[in-house]
């Protein structure tokens, strides 16, 4: 996969967007909206997959810094700054990016975070990733039997939580851990993927957890790499990364980036928190499918209090939809 390059000519850049917006009409579909319905099973209670609705496949493209996007950054990262000036928010990073053609920007995207609970995400691909060629390992049963308490170490608990003694399906267990944000049902499904869980950090070039001495050792930008291959649907096949945000946007955490938008758009997303030293960490990041300008937000945190961190992602979220919203960034 071909990663981003800060600086291109304004030629470069414009041509860059055309081709990607042409790609966009001719092979991408309509925005989600937030409403699905439900069935029983897996497959059919996300009939969203049916339509390929969350990606744009093969819709990959570099984009450039216009002038417009300068601005708009500025905008953004003045508002991060005053943020932190009124609060105990020690370190604020930001990663925005046009899906449609490819133009982005950062506001300190190269600081680390403890990532916590976005590890979910890319574990979710880890299955998907191996369920293309062991459809079966979807259906596989595994029995919860831990007797330690995961859930309170978790600040946002879910709102159901495993049984011990209890059978559940992998694909359950995925949805637990991505809708809920479960710690037991991710404990139980590494527990369970001791062969493959690190493949998509390897494949994509992210450096896998237990490899760093810190854990603060992920970045927004390196975070935004799932996101961005779901979305053009080259990393895995595009029912599957269609599935995969689809689960993303029945995420029941409302108080980070879905606050900061309309309650009728789509937010694919994942949550992460995190305490190290009495220091709060909380993350956010996803597409939002705005319904002409679907992007990439990608907002990470720390200080001393989660309530001024969600405060801050909510903050940053409905400036950045306004912003979109508004068309101040063009196509």
């Amino acid at each position: 996969m071909t990663f981003l390059k800060q600086h291109r000519t304004k030629i470069t850049i414009i041509s860059t967007g055309l081709l990607c917006l042409a790609l966009g009409y001719f092979i991408g579909g309509n925005s989600p909206s937030k409403h699905h319905p439900h069935r029983q099973q897996w497959e059919e209670e996300r009939s969203y997959n049916e339509k390929l609705q969350f990606i744009s496949p093969l819709l990959e493209c570099n984009g450039g810094q216009t002038v417009e996007l300068k601005s708009f950054k500025s905008d953004i990262e003045k508002l991060a700054n005053t943020l932190k000036a009124k609060s105990e928010i020690t370190d604020l990073s930001v990663y925005f990016r046009e899906m449609n053609n490819g133009l982005w920007f950062g506001i300190n995207e190269n600081t680390e975070f403890s990532p916590a609970s976005l590890l979910k995400f890319p574990l979710m691909i880890a299955y998907l990733k191996e369920a293309e060629k062991n459809p079966k390992i979807l259906d596989d049963t595994l029995t919860y039997t831990e007797n330690e308490n995961l859930y309170d170490k978790q600040n946002f608990k879910p709102e159901i939580t495993l049984e011990i003694g209890t059978q559940y399906a992998v694909k359950d267990l995925v949805g637990r851990m991505i809708v809920h944000s479960d710690n037991s049902a991710q404990a139980l499904l590494m527990k369970n993927a001791t062969y493959f869980w690190q493949r998509p950090f390897v494949e994509l070039e992210i450096n896998p957890p237990g490899t760093e001495e810190s854990e603060n050792f992920m970045s927004v930008v390196e975070y935004a790499r799932f996101f961005r291959v779901l979305y053009n649907a080259s990393y895995i096949n595009p029912q599957y990364s269609n599935l995969a945000l689809g689960i993303l946007s029945e995420s029941k955490f409302k108080d980070g980036l879905a606050k900061g938008v309309p309650s009728d758009i789509a937010v694919a997303h994942k949550f992460g928190e995190r305490t190290i030293d009495d220091i709060k960490q909380l993350h956010d990041c996803g597409i939002i499918y705005h319904p002409d300008n679907p992007y990439l937000l990608c907002i990470m945190t720390r200080g001393k209090d989660f309530n001024q961190l969600t405060n801050a992602i909510q903050q940053i979220s409905q400036k950045v939809y306004s912003d979109v919203d508004s068309q101040k960034i063009k196509k």
